[in-house]
C-alpha cells in the first residue's frame, strides 16, 4: 500500500484538477466574457480613435455600454453579432457574440481611461476592465509615409500571421490561394463590354431617380486583366449633396470573382457599397473613385504605385415626395419604414416633479432625428438625449434611436400624454404613413406644499359674500357713515383693498412660477445649444464637415426654441425672419438668425471643406447664442 501511495496522490491531484477545470468552465458557461480594445494606445488632439467592446455568451448579449471620459465627442456605436462553435470531451457548445464599435475624438491632451464597458445578460449585466489611453497635442506624432513595398516588407507584414494558407511566395509573387479557385462572378458583377483592356472601375447608383432623403446606394467595382490585384492610394467619390453611411468595409474582406467580357478573363471585387441619402432636390453629381491596381502585373517604372483608374461620374435625379397626402408635421427628408415603441416611468408623480418617456424609433433608411410631441397645458417636454445604433444590413440601413425626454409637472391632476408620432414617406409603397406610440395617462399628485397650502385655505374662516351684506337692512339713523354703508361702492372698496393685494401676490406667484419654468427651459437649451456649438469645433478640428454643419444648425434651432419657443425646422426659411419677430426677437436679431442658417445650408451644398468660412460662421453662431441666452432671460 505505502508503494502505491504516490500513484494515488498523482490520480487525486487530476482528479482534483479535472473538477477545478469543470468548475472554471462552468463559471465561463454562465458568465459573459466581455474586453476592450483600441485602435491605437495613443492619439492627437482631434484624431479619431475606435473602441471596440467584444462579449461572449451562451446567449445574446445586449446594450453595450461604454463610459467615456469628458472632453471626447462620441459616436455610434455599430453593432455585429457572431457565433462561435466548439468541441470540447464530445460536447458541441455554441456561443454568442457582440461587437460594438465607438468612435471617440479627442478634444484636449492628457492621460485618460476608456471604460469599463458592460453588456446585458439573461444572467444579469457583464463588465470588462477599463483600458488606458493617452493623447498628445496635435501635431505630436511622426507622420506616417507610405512607400513601396519590396520582398523584405514580407518579414514585416503582421498581416501573414492572419491569413492561413499564404506563404512568403505568395505575397512575393501577388499569388494567393483564392486566385487559383475563383468562382464566377455573380450577375451583379457582369458589364457589356470593358471599356479598358487592361483594367477599368465601374460605378453604378441603385435608382436614378428618388425623393429627398430615400436611400441611393453608390456601388463601385474594380476590374483586371493581368492577374490578381490590390487596392492602393484610394480616392474617394465626392458627393456634397448626399449624407453618406457605408455598407461594406474596405477591399481585403470582400469576395474575389472571375468574370468573362468578350474573349478576356477579368479578376474583379467590389471596392465600395455606400448608402447615400440627399439631401435636397436638383439633379446632383457623384464623383469618380480614383484608386491604383497594385500588383505584379499592374506595377511600372512609370507607375511604381499600381496603375491608377477611376470611374465616370453619376448623376441622380432628387425631387420632393409628393403634396397630395402629405400628413401634418411631415418634415422634408423623412423617407423610409420605422415603428415606435414607448416607455414611461414612473405613471404617478408629485407636481413640481419629473418623469422620462424613453421613445425607440427603429427601421431602415435615414433613420430620423425628430419626433412630434404632443404640446400639452401644463406638461413641460425638456429637449430629448439621443443615442443610435444605425449600420448596414443587406444593402440597406437600418437600425434605431432612442429618444430619452424628460417631462415634468406643475399642477396636479390626470394627464392623458397623448401620442408621440412621427410622420414619413415610405417609397417602396409611394405613399404617407405615420408612425405612433400611445403615451398614456400619468397620475399627478399635490406635493408636501401644495397640501400645506389646501390645509391652510380649510382653517381660515370664510368672508361673508357682498350679497348677503347687501340684504341685512337694519333700520339705523341716516348718519353721514351710515349713508355711505348704504352704498355697494362702499363695500367694493373696502372689499377691493385686501383682494387687490390677494390678486396681486397670486400673479406674481404665477409670474414667478412661470419665469422660472423659461429660466429652466432657456438654461437647458442654452446647455444642449452650446454641447452642439462644442461638437461643430470639434467636427471643424478633425475635418468633417457634414458633422459639423449638422451640429451648427442644430446648435442655433435649440437656441431658437429656448429663447423665443420658436421650432425653426417646422417653419419655412423665408418665413422665418417674420416668425421670429412675432414671437418678441428684435429684426436685426432674427435677420442675422436667418441668415446665418441659410450659411449652413450654403456651404452644405456648396464648398463645405473651405475652413475660413467654417470658422467666420462658428464665431456668428456663437455671438447668436449669446444674444439669444440674453433674449431668454429677460
Amino acid at each position: 500500500m505505502i508503494g502505491s501511495t504516490p500513484g494515488v496522490i498523482r490520480w487525486a491531484a487530476r482528479v482534483a484538477a479535472s473538477s477545478a477545470l469543470f468548475l472554471l468552465g462552468a463559471h465561463a458557461h454562465a458568465q459573459a466574457q466581455v474586453q476592450i480594445q483600441l485602435s491605437a494606445n495613443t492619439v492627437e488632439v482631434g484624431q479619431p480613435v475606435n473602441v471596440v467592446v467584444s462579449a461572449l455568451s451562451d446567449e445574446q448579449p445586449e446594450s453595450p455600454q461604454l463610459a467615456v471620459p469628458r472632453g471626447f465627442s462620441v459616436r455610434g456605436p455599430n453593432i455585429g453579432t457572431s457565433q462561435q462553435i466548439s468541441i470540447v470531451n464530445g460536447r458541441m457548445q455554441r456561443r454568442i457574440g457582440l461587437n460594438a464599435t465607438w468612435q471617440l475624438v479627442p478634444s484636449r491632451a492628457g492621460t485618460f481611461t476608456v471604460g469599463p464597458a458592460t453588456v446585458s445578460t439573461s444572467q444579469g449585466p457583464a463588465t470588462g476592465n477599463p483600458v488606458g489611453l493617452r493623447v498628445v497635442p496635435a501635431g505630436t506624432l511622426p507622420k506616417r509615409q507610405q512607400r513601396r513595398r519590396s520582398p523584405f516588407d514580407l518579414f514585416d507584414d503582421d498581416d501573414l500571421l492572419n491569413r492561413p494558407g499564404r506563404s512568403l511566395f505568395d505575397d512575393l509573387f501577388q499569388q494567393d490561394p483564392r486566385f487559383n479557385t475563383e468562382p464566377e462572378a455573380p450577375d451583379e458583377y457582369r458589364v457589356q463590354a470593358a471599356p479598358d483592356p487592361t483594367a477599368f472601375l465601374v460605378a453604378r447608383v441603385s435608382a436614378p431617380k428618388v425623393v429627398i432623403g430615400e436611400q441611393v446606394t453608390l456601388s463601385v467595382y474594380a476590374y483586371g486583366s493581368r492577374g490578381p490585384f490590390n487596392e492602393s492610394n484610394p480616392s474617394e467619390a465626392r458627393h456634397a449633396n448626399f449624407f453618406s453611411i457605408p455598407l461594406k468595409d474596405r477591399t481585403g474582406r470582400e469576395p474575389v470573382y472571375v468574370t468573362r467580357i468578350g474573349d478576356t478573363s477579368f479578376h474583379t471585387m467590389k471596392l465600395r457599397e455606400v448608402a447615400l441619402f440627399p439631401l435636397s432636390a436638383g439633379r446632383h453629381e457623384i464623383g469618380p473613385m480614383k484608386v491604383h491596381f497594385y500588383g505584379n502585373q499592374y506595377l511600372s517604372r512609370q507607375f511604381p504605385e499600381g496603375l491608377p483608374r477611376e470611374s465616370l461620374p453619376q448623376y441622380v435625379e432628387v425631387v420632393e415626395p409628393p403634396l397630395a397626402g402629405r400628413p401634418s408635421g411631415y418634415v422634408l427628408g423623412d423617407v423610409g419604414d420605422y415603428s415606435l415603441e414607448a416607455q414611461v416611468e414612473p405613471r404617478r408623480v408629485e407636481a413640481g416633479g419629473a418623469l422620462s418617456v424613453t421613445v425607440t424609433l427603429a427601421g431602415s433608411g435615414n433613420v430620423p432625428t425628430q419626433l412630434q410631441t404632443p404640446d400639452q397645458t401644463g406638461v413641460e417636454w425638456l429637449s430629448p438625449t439621443i443615442t443610435d445604433q444605425v449600420s448596414g444590413q443587406d444593402h440597406r440601413v437600418v437600425g434605431r434611436r432612442v429618444f430619452s425626454y424628460v417631462l415634468r409637472f406643475e399642477q396636479a391632476g390626470e394627464f392623458q400624454l397623448g401620442q408621440v408620432k412621427l410622420p414619413f414617406y415610405d417609397p417602396a409603397r409611394g405613399a404617407y404613413k405615420t408612425a405612433s406610440a400611445e403615451l398614456g395617462t400619468v397620475s399627478v399628485v399635490a406635493g408636501p406644499a401644495s397640501a400645506a397650502r389646501a390645509e391652510a385655505s380649510k382653517a381660515s374662516p370664510s368672508r361673508p359674500r357682498l350679497s348677503t351684506l347687501a340684504a341685512v337692512r337694519e333700520p339705523k339713523e341716516y348718519t353721514l357713515v351710515a349713508l355711505w354703508t348704504e352704498h355697494l361702492a362702499y363695500w367694493l372698496a373696502l372689499g377691493g383693498v385686501p383682494l387687490s393685494v390677494v390678486v396681486a401676490q397670486s400673479s406674481g406667484a404665477l409670474w414667478r412660477r412661470s419665469r422660472s419654468r423659461r429660466r429652466r427651459r432657456v438654461a437647458s437649451a442654452d446647455q444642449l445649444a452650446k454641447a452642439a456649438l462644442q461638437a461643430a469645433t470639434q467636427a471643424q478640428l478633425r475635418g468633417d464637415s457634414k458633422d459639423m454643419l449638422g451640429a451648427l444648425e442644430r446648435s442655433i434651432l435649440l437656441a431658437l426654441e429656448g429663447a423665443c419657443g420658436v421650432k425653426g425646422r417646422a417653419v419655412l426659411r423665408e418665413a422665418l425672419p417674420s416668425a421670429l419677430q412675432n414671437a418678441g426677437l428684435a429684426e436685426e436679431l432674427a435677420n442675422r438668425v436667418a441668415s446665418a442658417l441659410q450659411d449652413i445650408d450654403n456651404l452644405r451644398f456648396g464648398d463645405a471643406g473651405n475652413q475660413d468660412r467654417a470658422s467666420a460662421l462658428i464665431a456668428e453662431i456663437d455671438s447668436l447664442l449669446k444674444q439669444l441666452s440674453k433674449h431668454g432671460d429677460s
